[in-house]
């Protein structure tokens, strides 16, 4: 039997619920692999006695401002014990927290760009798009936010980047919010469950556009 620790926040985010929920509902048929699944909320004595760690990057999201070290350390020492895998659940495809790909195995992401070889240069706010309208048009972000950093000091760290399955696969229907939220309290898979209405891409829509926002304190949290 392989032993596989989750490291994680929980399913608080959309795409920490994205990130974790093919798991929990998979956890009985992965065993028919031999593949034991266990999730932990904190840093336990045994988290690494594993065959892999996975890591949940929404578990050190506020370490990154306030203890990045510490952060590095703990994942060195899970390191040399296991096999350490990092799974970025943060949104857009330039963004890559390069600081960790050392102390990793792999590192996975919902989305990645087709030429790995750009995080190896600066990029205005670290996003390909914004990079290319701040080199055309010259539009510039406020001082206090501008971001223009190489990411990735090493070509052979980029082999470590892969892509995981998207936070598509999540509930984003009506309902699906207020299942989450009743999940993180009452934790029963049923509450995972996707939607049976499905409409296919291809059908006609009356409106040509679609977009979702949440409130600004959700937005700012999964950026970080």
């Amino acid at each position: 039997m392989k032993i596989v620790n989750i490291l994680t926040e929980g399913p608080i985010s959309y795409n920490g619920r994205a990130f974790l929920q093919p798991i929990i509902l998979n956890t009985s048929q992965l065993k028919n692999y031999s593949i034991s699944v266990s999730f932990y909320n904190k840093i336990s004595t045994n988290i690494s006695s594993c065959d892999l760690l996975i890591i949940d990057s929404k578990f050190f999201r506020s370490w990154w401002i306030e203890k990045k070290q510490i952060m590095f350390d703990y994942i060195q020492i899970f390191n040399e014990s296991t096999n350490v895998v990092f799974f970025d659940t943060t949104d857009s495809a330039g963004f890559i927290l390069g600081e960790i790909l050392p102390y990793v195995k792999s590192y996975y992401k919902h989305q990645i760009l087709f030429d790995k070889s750009a995080y190896l240069k600066p990029m205005y706010g670290r996003r390909l798009f914004s990079d290319y309208y701040h080199k055309k048009d010259n539009v510039s972000d406020n001082i206090n936010s501008r971001e223009n950093v190489t990411q990735i000091e090493k070509e052979i760290y980029l082999k470590k980047i892969k892509v995981s399955w998207n936070t598509g696969i999540a509930n984003y229907s009506f309902c699906g919010e207020y299942l989450g939220r009743i999940y993180r309290n009452i934790p029963l898979k049923g509450l995972l469950r996707y939607p049976k209405n499905f409409t296919p891409p291809s059908s006609n829509r009356k409106i040509n556009t679609q977009c979702r926002f949440n409130k600004a304190r959700e937005l700012r949290s999964a950026r970080s």
